[in-house]
């Protein structure tokens, strides 16, 4: 009921061309990357993104690479992945302002896409789970830019 209102926080997910992440290929950049935004973020905001997916295009098998980055302001920074010790799971760690401790903690089941194998013309969905940690900096802006590359098979 306090959607839309000015002191509640909002995500957004789209996806677009963040970055070039084979400037030396020479078929070019053609994909795109998952962004999100939180915008007026507070403690414990949880943000779910679902039914993403990615294709294979090529004409090979190829594996998949996760990566996980959050942008502060003008600095992106590079998520550390753990293990969540309670629940077995691949977190995502983003410490946003330097001190030691997350401001973002990402997960879902894309992180299980490391090393996963997708045939040409195939496909595979993923859900995204973000939450706002209590260290996090109030009414703030955080991008996540969640990159998946498929690298060939046989070069994984």
């Amino acid at each position: 009921m306090e959607y839309g209102k000015p002191w509640v926080a909002s995500c957004s997910a789209q996806l677009v061309e963040v970055q070039d992440e084979d400037p030396n290929n020479p078929a070019g950049n053609n994909d795109l990357d998952l962004k999100i935004v939180i915008s007026n973020a507070y403690p414990c905001y949880h943000c779910k993104v679902s039914n993403v997916s990615v294709k294979n295009t090529g004409s090979v098998p190829v594996k998949l690479n996760t990566t996980v980055y959050i942008i502060y302001g003008s600095t992106e920074i590079k998520c550390s992945a753990y293990e969540d010790q309670a629940t077995g799971e691949t977190k995502y760690a983003c410490d946003t302002d330097g001190n030691g401790k997350a401001d973002i903690v990402v997960w879902g089941c894309f992180t299980s896409l490391n090393g996963k194998q997708i045939e040409p013309g195939g496909t595979q969905s993923f859900t995204v789970d973000i939450h706002v940690e209590q260290d996090a900096e109030q009414k703030s802006t955080y991008t996540v830019e969640i990159i998946i590359r498929g690298i060939q098979w046989n070069e994984y």
